[in-house]
């Protein structure tokens, strides 16, 4: 398995492509720069196959249309998350101007449930608290061990995604916080803006997981 990033748009959102051994690639978070990550996918001679959404914020959509007509590539949600997609008020857009859309979702996302795309296995772990429906996608080693989070807008590297956005609760935000410390392991996090980190690093200095 390996893990490209791409920093699209002008929010500088993570889109990550997830490219297994059969060529066949999950793209996370297409959110803008749809070029971009076509290109990336070509260089990588794959194809994308899945698209998965942690949420449907404009900043993590923007780009979900040309790949869909480019690819076909089936869309994956939370349900709670689908009125965002096609709205362009709910997804936050209309407000800045933007009037960013997606197609309707192909597929729900809900809490447990693994997407396998060839020798890639996508769990979803849900995570509300920015919006209602954000969701996680974790992988796995073949131990079963935790190897990597896509935490979208959940954890960011010493912070947490911002509750003060429609569909944002911080009671919720809390109980999101506490599945990532009942996590065994260290394993990697890849947020939807900045830079990767670990669990044990977000335990050690993260003050939104110190207060639980």
């Amino acid at each position: 398995m390996k893990i490209i990033t791409i920093v699209v748009g002008p929010l500088e959102t993570n889109c990550y492509i997830i490219v297994g051994k059969s060529g066949e690639a999950a793209v996370i978070d297409p959110g803008a720069d749809a070029a971009k990550i076509i290109e990336t996918l070509e260089k990588e001679k794959s194809v994308c196959s899945l698209i998965a959404l942690t949420h449907a914020h404009a900043d993590h959509i923007g780009a979900v249309k040309h790949l869909k007509e480019k690819y076909g590539a089936p869309i994956y949600a939370h349900p709670l998350e689908f009125a965002s997609l096609v709205s362009t008020q709910k997804n936050l857009s209309a407000h800045t101007g933007d009037f960013v859309s997606a197609p309707p979702a192909d597929k729900a996302l809900t809490d447990g449930k693994t997407l396998t795309l060839g020798d890639v296995s996508l769990e979803i772990m849900c995570t509300p608290g920015h919006t209602s429906g954000g969701i996680c996608l974790i992988t796995r080693d073949k131990n079963s061990h935790i190897q990597a989070v896509f935490s979208g807008d959940t954890i960011f590297r010493d912070t947490v995604g911002r509750c003060d956005l429609p569909g944002g609760d911080e009671d919720a935000m809390a109980s999101s916080i506490a599945k990532f410390l009942a996590m065994k392991g260290d394993p990697d996090i890849y947020p939807g803006h900045g830079p990767a980190t670990t669990l044990s690093r977000e335990k050690l200095s993260n003050p939104y997981f110190k207060k639980q």
